[in-house]
């Protein structure tokens, strides 16, 4: 009787590992990305008092390449992505992201403004490194989108 309950037992345990695998594989094919939506002005502040300055370091990083003075943070999302399963950002109402992790620090991605498509294509981001995206705005401003493959867990 003993041995039958421990057969069970042990058969149970087994098939609980066997799900459990699966799912630790999974995580391995799992990369967290940062997306941030930054607007771009030679203005001192954003006329939203939720917008916050961006750190010093992106600031600098942005200015070597655009001619903006002051960057602001409108939205920062984390999120998880899958290899090669694609997951769509609502970055704020006329902003949105699709992107998908298709291995090697490859991501496609596809970055839409007011329902249009702005850029589209592959880029490689190593864990760490900033991948800007930039879409342009009225009056001598501009709004982008850092993209930031976040290091391991």
């Amino acid at each position: 009787m003993l041995s039958g309950i421990f057969r069970r037992a042990s058969s149970f345990a087994l098939c609980l590992l066997a799900l459990a695998l699966p799912a630790r594989a999974l995580a391995g094919d799992e990369v967290t990305v940062q997306a941030q939506l930054v607007w771009g002005t030679n203005l001192k502040e954003s006329s939203s008092k939720e917008h916050k300055p961006i750190d010093g370091k992106t600031a600098e990083d942005l200015k070597k390449v655009f001619k903006w003075e002051n960057y602001f943070v409108i939205k920062t999302e984390t999120i998880a992505l899958v290899k090669g399963k694609e997951q769509k950002l609502k970055m704020s109402d006329q902003c949105s992201l699709e992107i998908k992790a298709v291995g090697d620090d490859k991501f496609e991605v596809l970055l839409m403004g007011k329902g249009e498509r702005v850029a589209k294509g592959t880029q490689k981001m190593p864990p760490g490194e900033k991948v800007f995206l930039m879409g342009v705005s009225e009056n001598e401003s501009s709004w982008l989108v850092i993209l930031k493959q976040k290091k391991g867990k």
